[in-house]
C-alpha cells in the first residue's frame, strides 16, 4: 500500500480500536473511522468514496462483503493480574 492510502477502522469505543487507528497513522496512512452500527451498504459506500484499500475491524464488527480485505484486530490481553500496590516505591 502506498503511503497516505485510506484504511478503514471499524470498531466501538475500545483500546483495540484506538490501537488500530494509531497503527494506521504511524504506518503513514489515512484513518477512516467506521461505525459498526451503520448499515453495510453505507459502510461500503464510505469505503468506495474514500478509496480505502483495507479495513481493520474488531472481532464481530467486521463489515460483511465490503469489497476490500478485512483484518480483524486481536482482543486485548486482560490476563495481566499484577497489582500496582506490589510496585516498590
Amino acid at each position: 500500500m502506498a503511503g497516505g492510502t485510506p484504511v478503514g477502522v471499524c470498531g466501538g469505543r475500545s483500546a483495540e480500536t484506538v490501537a488500530g487507528m494509531l497503527g494506521v497513522l504511524l504506518a503513514g496512512h489515512a484513518c477512516l473511522p467506521l461505525d459498526p452500527a451503520l448499515p453495510p451498504d453505507r459502510l461500503r459506500e464510505m469505503l468506495a468514496t474514500a478509496g480505502a484499500t483495507a479495513v481493520l475491524a474488531e472481532a464481530g464488527s467486521a463489515p460483511a462483503d465490503c469489497g476490500v480485505p478485512v483484518a480483524v484486530l486481536p482482543p486485548a490481553d486482560t490476563s495481566d493480574t499484577s497489582d500496582a500496590s506490589d510496585v516498590a516505591t
